[in-house]
């Protein structure tokens, strides 16, 4: 492809469709430079470029009179990255159709939840079959999107992602009530360890699947034994770790290997809290973090 990044382009309105079907194209020259103040369409400027690997920074483009983004980048299916979109002007923008679709190795977006979407009118499956996504940006947060409306607009494929990422207050509340064991465990390290056994075989056997070990701000799956190495090059005598479950568990000191443990308590509500603020999380995604673990 020529060099068509010193083109002149201050007076086109219209850039729809202008890199459409370039399924062979695997690079664009740096179009950044396009001043692109006047442009009122960019429809389908991006579509089906199949083998596009990145896009040049065009977050620095101006979009402030930009009224059609519909499939600007749908089918861009080599795409795993997008340059920080996150801070168009998207003021006037009336049609955001499927502007997504088809990035099926997207791995993450740009937050466009701080996108102005007060003029948005269509905005149909803008993340269909964007099937390596595995986090969605809270788009609930857009004026003009309601409640109701939220399924369409993501596609049912990335339905229950969105749901696993913002759950709603009641479910909140629910997955609240679904922690049944919080208890906190000190043990004691012996000279030359390299594993600690800190549950009983039979425990683990029973409530694996049901239960996390946390340690240090990190999930770590139940298990029989703990790697010093996990302990981060721990020079201490002693190391406390959490264990979180989400099913009742009678006698639950019984499941310990008593021979190094030092003490141990249960810990409330607010301990986790605590730890959620230490993750700069809330406590409602906090729970969701520990339950997306279960649950995968």
């Amino acid at each position: 492809m020529p060099d068509i990044s010193k083109w002149n382009v201050d007076n086109v309105k219209n850039l729809s469709g202008i890199f459409s079907k370039c399924s062979k194209l695997i690079v664009l020259p740096d179009i950044s430079k396009w001043k692109t103040k006047n442009v009122f369409s960019m429809r389908l400027l991006f579509e089906d470029c199949y083998s596009l690997m990145f896009l040049p920074d065009i977050s620095i483009w101006n979009t402030i009179n930009v009224k059609i983004l519909d499939g600007i980048f749908r089918n861009c299916s080599s795409l795993t990255t997008l340059p920080d979109i996150s801070c168009w002007k998207t003021d006037n923008v009336e049609n955001m159709n499927e502007i997504f679709e088809g990035c099926s190795s997207l791995l993450s977006l740009p937050d466009i939840s701080k996108w102005n979407t007060n003029n948005l009118n269509k905005k149909s499956c803008l993340f269909n079959k964007c099937s390596s996504l595995t986090y969605l940006p809270n788009i609930l947060r857009w004026k003009s999107l309601e409640i109701k409306d939220i399924k369409y607009v993501i596609g049912t494929f990335l339905w229950s992602v969105f749901r696993t990422n913002y759950p709603t207050d009641e479910e909140k509340e629910e997955k609240k009530k679904d922690i049944e064991i919080m208890l906190k465990v000190v043990y004691s390290i012996g000279r030359n360890e390299n594993r600690i056994k800190i549950f009983n075989k039979k425990f683990v056997k029973k409530y694996l699947g049901e239960c996390i070990i946390l340690y240090n701000n990190k999930i770590f799956p139940l298990n029989e034994y703990f790697s010093i190495d996990a302990l981060c090059n721990n020079n201490e005598n002693e190391f406390e770790i959490f264990l979180i479950g989400f099913k009742k568990i009678s006698k639950p000191r019984k499941m310990l290997h008593l021979c190094n443990v030092q003490k141990t308590e249960e810990f409330n509500e607010e301990y986790l809290e605590m730890l959620a603020k230490k993750e700069k999380l809330l406590i409602g995604e906090f729970h969701n973090k520990l339950l997306y673990f279960f649950i995968h």
